[in-house]
């Protein structure tokens, strides 16, 4: 059995109650990334992760219209999660995405929304909060 090398549009609307939700998340820490896709498959979620915003971006920017949801760290070599995020918005201003990090002080309110994230999740993050972030962000009506 070989991976599907299909590349045809897939329309996130049309993905039942979130689960099934195609998720690109980006940490540095691995250990962090391993834990995420464990959890988050054990819900249905196909997840794809990356160990910084480079690869993320690479990733995204590959299959655009893939993605029903970003997650993002902020602190990140080669490219940070906000770097990311304006990258990402270029392509799809409408895609959740969510911020992880430990320093919230550096994301200005202004930065914020001008960025439009659409959750901002303090790190450490217990996996049950961040299921239900990513729940409640997968619901959450688009524009």
């Amino acid at each position: 059995v070989t991976p599907s090398t299909d590349k045809k549009t897939i329309n996130p609307a049309a993905k039942p109650g979130g689960n099934k939700a195609s998720i690109l998340f980006a940490d540095d820490e691995q250990a962090i990334r391993e834990l995420v896709q464990t959890y988050l498959e054990k819900y249905g979620y196909q997840l794809t992760t990356c160990k910084n915003g480079e690869e993320a971006w690479k990733n995204f920017a590959a299959e655009p219209a893939k993605w029903d949801l970003v997650v993002t760290d902020q602190n990140m070599p080669r490219m940070t999660g906000t770097e990311l995020i304006q990258k990402i918005r270029k392509i799809r201003p409408d895609i959740p995405i969510i911020l992880a990090t430990g320093y919230s002080e550096n994301i200005s309110a202004q930065e914020f929304v001008k960025l439009n994230i659409s959750a901002m999740l303090q790190k450490p993050t217990p996996m049950n909060k961040m299921v239900e972030y990513i729940r409640k962000t997968l619901k959450k009506p688009k524009g």
